[in-house]
């Protein structure tokens, strides 16, 4: 699906959502400099699982980078087609 780095100025197209995510997160980083400098967030979202409906698991995997980071934050979900998680 992808991988949307915060750093780059990525508009994803009929996802308004995601594309707020992505500004928050943005935001977010750069209200701590000190404890993240040079801070970026990566969006990775991989089509996970399928069955006869098609896709119906997606990986959705943050990572939180910044300058000699030794180990950088990393958190995995995994978000099911019939999730309303946003409602």
């Amino acid at each position: 699906m992808g991988q949307y780095d915060t750093t780059q100025s990525t508009e994803v197209a009929n996802a308004p959502q995601l594309n707020q995510v992505l500004q928050e997160l943005k935001i977010e980083i750069a209200k701590h400099p000190e404890e993240l400098p040079e801070g970026r967030g990566v969006l990775v979202i991989e089509d996970w699982q399928t069955d006869a409906g098609g896709v119906s698991l997606k990986k959705v995997t943050l990572r939180i980078l910044w300058k000699d980071a030794i180990q950088p934050y990393e958190n995995t979900v995994y978000v099911h087609r019939d999730s309303a998680y946003s409602e």
